[in-house]
């Protein structure tokens, strides 16, 4: 009975696995097979985007691990310059990730292109800094990451698109991690009632008083300066570097090669060495205080144009 009961389940199994497509219980024993198989690749795959998902996770904090630190740079930048720089005639402003040309200069580093694909990577940077660059940098990340996979981006040329096909990995890392540097903006005024103006539309002049003025606010130790008049006017030498020069001195020991006379007198100087231009070796022709005798025949002669050409333009400047 229970023979023939195990024979009637058995057939009927057997229709109905045939009905599904077995055909004999070869074919059987092969299904579970590749059923054990897939299974297995499946887990497999199950543990790949598990470690993918970690993996992504990981990078995504790295990049706002880069961006905070990259914020702290920036306010190190500001507390430097505010404690560095007290002057009512120039300041810094920092900008955070505000430097257009460096984002653009790294990105053709990246690529690898010093040239070229001009419209592309000014669309690129108006799209960065056209608002909050923190958000915008983003998106144009994304873009990049799309054209690698081949993804339309219908605002790119074929040029680089063709281009970004072609990099590797490692420079889409670079491009996903890659932020704009600071800007940083040095702006000047010639009096205390005129407006701050940025030093980029300044004169060269200003520019290198700007500069200086900075240099002679930072730091205590000994200072060397080569001919800080250069590119300077005398009002700029008198308004400036000399009351710059009078203040810094009182903190640090400065050293002055100038052919300025406002220089050493104006500014104080506490000892002065005229050197022997005649001389094929060096050598020192004057030296002392302002105050000796020959020291002040020496300013006169060599940096005035001689006594008898300072005593006419003082006669002038009174008449006037």
């Amino acid at each position: 009975m229970e023979y023939d009961k195990n024979e009637t389940d058995f057939e009927s199994k057997k229709l109905e696995l045939e009905a599904e497509g077995i055909n004999d219980i070869a074919n059987f024993e092969k299904l579970s097979n590749d059923k054990s198989t897939y299974e297995t690749d499946l887990q497999a795959i199950i543990l790949k985007e598990t470690k993918r998902a970690t993996e992504v996770a990981e990078r995504l904090q790295l990049q706002e691990d880069f961006l905070s630190v990259s914020k702290e740079i920036s306010a190190k930048r500001r507390e430097f310059v505010s404690q560095s720089l007290q002057d009512d005639k120039v300041k810094i402003n920092i900008k955070s990730f505000r430097n257009r040309n460096d984002y653009i200069h790294k990105l053709r580093m990246i690529l690898q292109k010093d040239s070229g694909y001009e419209r592309d990577l000014e669309f690129l940077a108006n799209l960065c800094f056209n608002g909050n660059v923190e958000t915008n940098i983003h998106t144009v990340r994304k873009i990049f990451v799309d054209l690698k996979k081949g993804i339309e981006v219908p605002e790119i040329t074929g040029y680089l698109k063709a281009l970004i096909l072609k990099i590797s990995d490692a420079q889409i890392d670079e491009i996903e991690l890659l932020l704009p540097e600071d800007e940083i903006e040095v702006q000047y005024r010639p009096t205390p009632n005129a407006a701050f103006k940025s030093l980029s539309t300044a004169s060269a002049g200003q520019k290198t008083t700007a500069i200086l003025t900075f240099i002679l606010s930072h730091g205590k130790s000994p200072l060397i300066l080569d001919q800080p008049e250069d590119d300077l006017d005398n009002r700029l030498v008198y308004e400036l570097i000399v009351d710059r020069l009078k203040q810094a001195k009182n903190q640090r020991q400065i050293i002055v090669v100038t052919h300025n006379a406002n220089i050493p007198v104006n500014g104080d100087a506490e000892f002065i060495i005229s050197m022997n231009s005649e001389s094929k070796f060096l050598e020192v022709l004057h030296s002392g205080t302002v105050e000796q005798p020959h020291i002040k025949k020496e300013i006169c002669d060599v940096m005035e144009g001689t006594e008898q050409a300072f005593d006419m333009r003082s006669r002038r400047y009174k008449q006037i």
